[in-house]
Order: C-alpha cells, then structure tokens, then sequence
C-alpha cells in the first residue's frame, strides 16, 4: 500500500515538474503548424470570405488564441476585421525578437475597444504573399501568466509547410 501511494505521488510531482503536455496542430490549407497546450479547445479552421480563421482556447476560456491568414488581405487589413465583434486598439508595437528573420514579425499590445479589461498582444507576419495575423488575449494576471511559462513555446513551434 505504500508504495502505491509513494508511486503515486511521484507521478504527480512529475507531472508538476515536467508540466504540460502539448499536440501539433497541422493546418494543411493555411500551410501552418504550431503547438498548443493539450488540454485547450481547438476550434479548427473557419473559412471567410476573404480569410480564413482558427480559434483555440484554454480551459474556461482564460485564454484565447485567434490565428487569421489571407492571400488576398494583407495583415494590417486583417486586423481591421472584428473579432466576434471585438475590435483590437493597439498601443504599441515593437519587433518580436523570439520569431524574427524571414517572417517580417511585428507584436502589438494592446485591448479590445469593446472590453478594456482583456490584455491583447497580437503578432503579424508574411511568408510570400501569405498574411498571418495572430492575436491572444485574456485578463491580465492569466495573460502575465501564459507568458511566463506557455508563449514562448507557442511561438516558437510555428513553422510552414511548405518550407
């Protein structure tokens, strides 16, 4: 009996230290792979008019994750779309060091005009005549937190498909 508690609680303390598994999600049609944390909602690819759009979220939405893609709009005018009627007011933007190079990245902060309580970054970036617009967004305390242990990985897990 004890060592079935003492097994059990090293696998916990494993799982804590280790932490969080995470899935690849291939998206063939917009030529873009990236991970995610397991346990989020993966709403799969919606196609628009003129752009196509992704939606991930956390376990009880803390945390929500909007990919946009266009050959036809380019990322400034994707980021004039609504997102569900929100519209992003950025107030900054900065060079994102973590994915530079051939992307052409840009990171804005910034929040919803609709909800300025929701802290939202966004990333943008070109490969081709493809436009990728990628926006994230939460209350701030689970914003600081994602960013301190679960962005960097999210970001650098993009690649393209085609390369």
């Amino acid at each position: 009996m004890q060592k079935t508690i003492l097994v059990g609680l090293l696998f916990f303390m494993a799982w804590g230290l280790y932490g969080q598994s995470w899935m690849q999600l291939r998206q063939e049609p917009i030529q873009i792979a990236y991970k995610i944390p397991y346990n989020w909602f993966v709403g799969g690819l919606e196609k628009q008019a003129d752009y196509w759009r992704s939606l991930n979220t956390a376990p009880k939405g803390h945390i929500n994750m909007l990919l946009l893609y266009s050959e036809e709009l380019k990322a400034e005018e994707l980021g004039q779309k609504a997102v569900w009627n929100y519209h992003f007011v950025g107030l900054d933007s900065l060079p994102a060091d973590s994915l530079q190079g051939d992307f052409g990245l840009w990171e804005k902060r910034g929040h919803w005009r609709e909800d300025n309580l929701e802290l939202v970054r966004s990333w943008a970036w070109k490969k081709g005549e493809q436009y990728y617009l990628l926006y994230l967004w939460g209350r701030e305390e689970k914003m600081n937190a994602f960013a301190q242990k679960k962005l960097s990985k999210v970001l650098t897990s993009i690649v393209f498909l085609d390369d």
